[in-house]
């Protein structure tokens, strides 16, 4: 196997980029099984004076119950055309995941969960690009 960046990360589209107004939007359950963390990159466009927020939910299955994991939310943000991020170390969360997005007032929002292993990259690996062959 070679060693390159997708086996130690993999980035999930969660919730597409749309315009609500006072809506909840649900993203699809993310099965995070053999990752360590997570980094949640939700992304603000028009706010229109309003809000917009994001939290993590996690459950045993893929269709159960979900409940929101203490700690893994964002503030309301106000700021039109901003990018917020939070971490989260997945020990102790359920397998499944979903990201929940909240609006308050009209908003435009979205966002993506990229999963990865805290393991140390490959001694072959100097950089977070394969280099073996000089690709990114």
């Amino acid at each position: 196997m070679r060693n390159n960046l997708n086996n130690y990360a993999n980035v999930v589209h969660a919730i597409d980029p749309a315009s609500t107004s006072g809506a909840t939007t649900t993203s699809a359950a993310i099965d995070t099984n053999g990752y360590d963390e997570l980094l949640l990159i939700g992304q603000a466009g028009a706010i229109g004076g309003t809000s917009i927020k994001w939290h993590i939910e996690d459950c045993a299955t893929s269709g159960g119950s979900y409940a929101a994991i203490t700690g893994a939310a964002t503030d309301a943000e106000t700021v039109a055309t901003a990018t917020y991020m939070g971490r989260l170390d997945l020990d102790g969360a359920e397998r499944y995941i979903k990201v929940v997005q909240t609006t308050v007032g009209a908003a435009l929002g979205g966002a993506c969960v990229v999963l990865s292993c805290k393991k140390e990259l490959p001694s072959g690996m100097t950089t977070q690009f394969d280099v073996t062959d000089g690709s990114a």
